[in-house]
């Protein structure tokens, strides 16, 4: 744990993994308490805290040349007001910061500097949180953005000169206070379309999968909450796609053509039922790469309320199975 760490000598301890290049990684979460007092604070409210609960940005810059994974925890008990000192930290490769719900029950607001310069960052996530900085990110090395759970979501500008960004995570929250970031969204994934290859855009504005078509090496798309009755041209290049929570009420035939699927996931927004399919999912269970096909919410998000199929859904299911079994198939069916 931090406490117990920053209880010994730290310039003394920099000064050795230094020497000796040994990486340092530092995970807080909660039940410890850090303070990052900026030039303003008033020492009263520094003095309720113990010495070694006491830790200043200057803490972090000593341990700059060793630092290569930060996670923190920001809840009700971590208090960070100042946020200069992250860009000390040229060694660190993996970033993560999230938030959660003070003792008052509000999201905690991230606060830090307009611009993060890390040229060694290679993960980058946030979550949890009423709102971020408008970062400006000059991260050559960077390969995965991650931003789940911002209520006041702002894509952060300078993606594109993040040439080796392979992964981009931005599902709309579920409970948005202003969902205004399509256009910085599209913006984004023009960006980087080279180079993307896992994409979440679950949640917002169906026009946001215009783009898809045109990412040549985009293989895993998560498009759920979108409110999507059929889908449009998907690249071939699809290995994973989960368009659960939507508006389907049968498998699009649009799907039977993606021939190098291995995973396929679909259900109804609606909470009271599953996907009610209309017609038989032969063509489905019978694409050559598929190993999974999953036909139920993700309960972890959605948690519906019941599981219902009508008789023909359960027919066709009876069918399915009984085809897989028949064909000697490993396919995995989820319903």
């Amino acid at each position: 744990m931090m406490q117990k760490f920053f209880t010994a000598s730290l310039p003394q301890l920099a000064a050795v993994f230094a020497m000796h290049h040994v990486q340092l990684e530092i995970v807080v979460t909660e039940g410890g308490r850090i303070f990052f007092p900026d030039g303003d604070s008033d020492e009263d409210e520094e003095g309720d805290l113990g010495e070694s609960q006491q830790f200043s940005a200057e803490y972090f810059e000593l341990l700059s040349p060793v630092l290569t994974k930060l996670t923190l925890w920001i809840n009700g008990d971590i208090h960070i007001e100042d946020m200069q000192w992250l860009c000390s930290m040229q060694k660190l490769q993996h970033l993560d910061l999230r938030g959660g719900s003070q003792a008052e029950g509000y999201q905690v607001v991230l606060s830090g500097p307009t611009q993060l310069s890390l040229s060694a960052l290679k993960v980058l996530r946030l979550e949890d949180f009423s709102s971020v900085p408008d970062w400006h990110l000059e991260c050559p090395s960077l390969e995965a953005l991650h931003l789940r759970e911002i209520q006041g979501l702002r894509m952060p500008t300078g993606l594109g000169s993040c040439s080796r960004l392979t992964t981009l995570d931005v599902p709309a929250p579920l409970d948005p206070a202003l969902v205004g970031v399509v256009a910085s969204l599209v913006a984004a994934v023009k960006s980087v379309h080279a180079t993307l290859e896992i994409l979440d855009v679950s949640g917002w504005a169906p026009g946001v999968l215009e783009l898809i078509s045109t990412l040549p090496r985009l293989h895993t798309l998560v498009a759920q909450r979108m409110g999507l009755t059929a889908v449009s041209a998907l690249p071939a290049t699809l290995k994973s796609l989960d368009l659960r929570a939507n508006e389907f009420t049968e498998v699009p035939v649009q799907l039977e053509s993606l021939t190098q699927l291995t995973s396929l996931a679909l259900s109804s927004k609606r909470s009271s039922a599953n996907l009610q399919i209309q017609r038989p999912l032969d063509a489905i269970i019978s694409l050559p790469q598929l190993q999974e096909l999953t036909l139920v919410h993700d309960f972890r998000s959605h948690r519906p309320a019941s599981t219902r199929w009508n008789a023909q859904s359960l027919y066709y299911l009876g069918l399915a199975k009984y085809e897989i079994a028949r064909s000697k198939s490993s396919l995995l069916l989820k319903f």
